[in-house]
């Protein structure tokens, strides 16, 4: 059994083809889902957009349930059409303290569901779907886009950069920085993960580029750019709107434990408004109105009115009518706690009932773990005479290789689907896409002013000393590489 094998039995499944119907008419119902475990949403989720494919939100209680949601939906789907948006700071409510990365995640999106015309679909919480955001009208006026072929001078560019806050430097390495070196422009868009590279013959655009802000060398081929300033500073100066003006009509949202979500908001907002102050850019002291900032609980339920609903979760939200009702028959993966023979018992007890055991890892050498442990447990009760299995009895188990966040088994469908850190015991990290600013990344500038000696700390291997710029071969190839000394 493979991942297809899965998605189609949940796409044939008895509650899913209710689901898919719902959505499929769009009639702002609101549905609650119960019975739920694990990482089954996600699949189920999956199964409803591969067969029927359309604009789903998906609001979890937190950032970190969102994340790992979000890992789930792009291993089963790709990532291609999953967005992920963020709250602008670092910390719940925490306004003086913004994030930049957050900031050009969230103007990317933005920019992208605002011109949307295929199906998309986005994971966010609480904090960042409350904060209001520019408007769409505000939004394009301060967006340029150009194509590979289009006539566009470069001395336009340049003016329409600096007028909107954007920062001439000799190398781009964050967001809001541009540098022109004759025919070539790079620009640090907030609406593109990467900066661009723009190739210029007289006024006409000859290629567009992708790349790596710190190697400065080309990622990929484009056939368009868009650029973005900081819209967070744009919000100070201009009218902002709720982010679900941007949402369209037809979209779907799926809500986890909304009862919660809903005190939440509430709650960080109320405490929000006992502030009288906060600081701005310079550091200075100003007025603080909250609702400037964040939309309140009432304001966020007249919003869902708008859309088809989808709730499940403990918590739901209460004094709501539901439309319809559906029950899942789904557990929890147990835990074994490396116990690996109570896991052998427990995969021939679920193939003795007829379900089928399917392990979920991101790699190979795991689940080759996996298959070297049974063989043992199977070689030892083999030879000793208190079997835990029959002679000849062999634990099976469908390996699939891409990652989950928590194993499920579905009753209705007779499946135990398990992942590999759970019967590990092994943490589980979610991996959100992450820029690096200034302060951690080097610049060619910086690089080239090292002198050997100096200080430089390595993200994973810490402070040592440069010892200048060699030459190394690593694939065949002759590649500069820096030389770090240590103790």
């Amino acid at each position: 059994m493979d991942l297809k094998d899965i998605i189609k039995k949940y796409e044939e499944n008895k509650n899913v083809r209710t689901l898919r119907t719902i959505i499929q008419h769009n009639q702002r119902n609101i549905i609650q889902l119960t019975g739920l475990a694990g990482s089954s949403v996600s699949v189920i989720a999956a199964a409803c957009y591969k067969t029927n494919p359309h604009h789903a939100i998906f609001v979890l209680p937190d950032r970190e349930e969102a994340a790992y949601f979000l890992n789930d939906i792009e291993n089963l789907l790709g990532e291609k059409q999953v967005l992920f948006f963020p709250s602008s700071y670092k910390k719940s409510y925490h306004i003086n303290d913004i994030d930049n990365n957050n900031v050009l995640l969230r103007a990317e999106v933005l920019s992208r569901i605002s011109k949307s015309t295929q199906p998309f679909i986005l994971v966010t919480y609480p904090e960042a779907i409350n904060e209001r955001v520019i408007t769409k009208q505000n939004l394009a006026n301060n967006t340029i886009e150009a194509r590979v072929g289009d006539t566009l001078s470069i001395e336009f560019i340049s003016e329409f950069l600096i007028a909107n806050g954007f920062e001439r430097t000799d190398f781009v390495f964050e967001p809001g920085q541009f540098a022109i070196r004759g025919g070539i422009v790079d620009v640090f868009s907030f609406a593109n993960e990467l900066p661009y590279r723009m190739e210029f013959g007289g006024d006409k655009i000859e290629s567009i580029r992708s790349f790596d802000p710190n190697t400065q060398l080309s990622e990929k081929n484009l056939n368009h750019f868009t650029i973005i300033p900081n819209v967070q500073k744009e919000l100070a100066q201009q009218g902002t709107e709720s982010f679900f003006n941007f949402i369209p009509q037809d979209s779907v949202l799926w809500a986890k434990d909304l009862g919660f979500t809903m005190e939440y908001i509430q709650k960080n907002l109320d405490a929000l408004k006992e502030k009288e102050t906060v600081l701005n850019d310079d550091d200075e002291k100003v007025a603080l109105n909250a609702n400037d900032i964040y939309e309140n609980e009432k304001e966020i339920e007249k919003h869902l009115q708008k859309f088809t609903l989808i709730e499940y979760g403990t918590k739901i939200f209460p004094d709501i009518h539901r439309d319809e009702t559906l029950h899942f028959n789904h557990k929890p993966q147990p835990a074994f706690n490396k116990n690996f023979n109570l896991l052998s018992e427990n995969f021939l007890s679920n193939l003795s009932r007829g379900y089928k055991n399917i392990i979920f890892s991101d790699t190979a050498k795991q689940i080759e773990r996996i298959y070297a442990i049974f063989e043992d447990i199977h070689f030892k009760s083999s030879s000793v005479k208190t079997q835990t299995m029959a002679p000849g009895q062999k634990i099976e188990f469908s390996p699939i290789l891409l990652s989950l966040h928590e194993g499920f088994i579905d009753n209705d469908l007779q499946l135990a689907c398990y992942t590999d850190h759970q019967i590990f015991d092994r943490y589980h990290r979610f991996r959100l896409r992450k820029t690096y600013s200034r302060s951690e990344a080097l610049t060619l500038k910086e690089l080239y002013s090292l002198k050997p000696g100096d200080f430089i700390t390595h993200i994973d291997h810490g402070v040592g000393r440069f010892g200048g710029l060699e030459k190394i071969e690593v694939n065949g190839k002759q590649q500069e590489a820096i030389r770090l000394v240590y103790k």
